[in-house]
């Protein structure tokens, strides 16, 4: 029995982890977004039971610590003590978007996953692997038409700008921090077949890449819509001096972009748009969590970066792919996606000691 609920655990996960990224489902009043929340929370909320059954059964409970536990528990808590004290709308922050659910979710995701043997995590990253091909061939499939000629599909699906995470600047980013880990298993596979495999795969990622880089150039109907460093910079300023711990709450920007936009933003041709996030991910998080949040991502980057150098020192490629992976998915520039939080699912899922133990 212990043996079976160990097993349902890590299929429950793999299955989470394959489908997230892909997952929609019509009624809701964003078919992205709010069924990837649901999926989360019902896969973290199974393994969650099945593992405390196990460990009921089994009369004794232990936990691994990982190398990253003390950023990501601090994003989380700053998160939630945000979302009760600061964020005006609950909802926002917990339903929809649900930004603090997802940072929630992701950290007790990183726990879970911490548990896991080497052979598990390998396993849960060659799942993560696969759904960035998934999508790579969802993002084909709409490019050719293809789902608008099936009528039993939904009719968001069919349309010409159909993205599973929702926007073609996201799965760009997504692949491109899945690409080190196809990278990685290339050099370390010793069997040609095995090579050739992953030689394909990575393939597959980067048609995806070139392919949604090519349908965001400026002038193109998916072309990203962002505010300018300017206009980001002066509502960071601004909403500092009136809360600078924990910033305008999560999932609260929008008001803090109404509130504190400077005068000059009037004058620019976006002057009718309003904005749910900056211009960058990390003026996004300092407006929604202020100082606080700052520092807990700054906790967490430092210890990636530091077990990047030493992958690279070592030339453990493996390793390499996974760190580089999650630093990657941890920087750059911000998407419009919910604010932040699909991001720290990001970093839940792939910032564990896979190669640490």
């Amino acid at each position: 029995m212990e043996k079976f609920l160990k097993e349902a655990e890590k299929y429950l996960i793999l299955a989470g982890v394959l489908l997230f990224a892909v997952f929609t489902l019509p009624g809701f009043p964003s078919p992205y977004f709010i069924p990837k929340e649901i999926l989360a929370s019902v896969i973290i909320s199974l393994a969650l039971i099945t593992s405390l059954t196990r460990s009921i059964l089994k009369g004794e409970m232990k936990m691994s610590i990982g190398k990253f536990d003390i950023g990501v528990l601090l994003l989380a808590i700053v998160y939630l003590v945000a979302s009760i004290f600061i964020t005006p709308n609950k909802m926002e922050a917990f339903f929809y978007p649900g930004t603090t659910t997802f940072v929630l979710l992701s950290a007790i995701f990183y726990l879970i996953i911490n548990q896991f043997t080497k052979r598990g995590k390998n396993s849960v990253l060659l799942a993560l692997f696969t759904s960035g091909i998934i999508l790579s061939v969802s993002v084909l499939f709409t490019e050719l038409g293809l789902f608008a000629k099936i009528p039993q599909l939904p009719e968001f699906m069919k349309n010409s700008a159909f993205n599973p995470l929702g926007s073609d600047l996201q799965s760009m980013v997504y692949l491109f921090a899945l690409l080190p880990l196809g990278v990685a298993q290339i050099i370390k596979e010793k069997e040609s077949i095995k090579k050739i495999f992953f030689g394909v795969a990575s393939s597959v990622l980067i048609f995806g890449i070139i392919l949604l880089g090519v349908n965001m150039l400026p002038g193109k109907p998916q072309a990203p819509v962002l505010p300018n460093w300017q206009t980001s910079w002066e509502i960071v300023i601004d909403t500092l001096k009136q809360s600078p711990l924990l910033g305008a709450g999560p999932a609260n920007y929008l008001s803090a972009f109404n509130v504190y936009r400077p005068i000059s933003y009037n004058q620019t041709n976006l002057w009718q748009v309003r904005f749910s996030s900056a211009n960058n991910y990390y003026f996004t998080l300092i407006t929604e969590v202020g100082l606080i949040g700052l520092a807990a991502l700054v906790i967490l980057l430092i210890a990636v970066y530091k077990r990047l150098v030493v992958n690279i020192k070592d030339k453990n490629w493996e390793c390499f792919g996974s760190s580089f992976c999650n630093f990657s998915s941890s920087t750059g520039t911000n998407l419009p996606f919910y604010g932040s939080s699909f991001r720290f699912f990001r970093i839940g899922g792939k910032v564990y000691n896979r190669c640490y133990q």
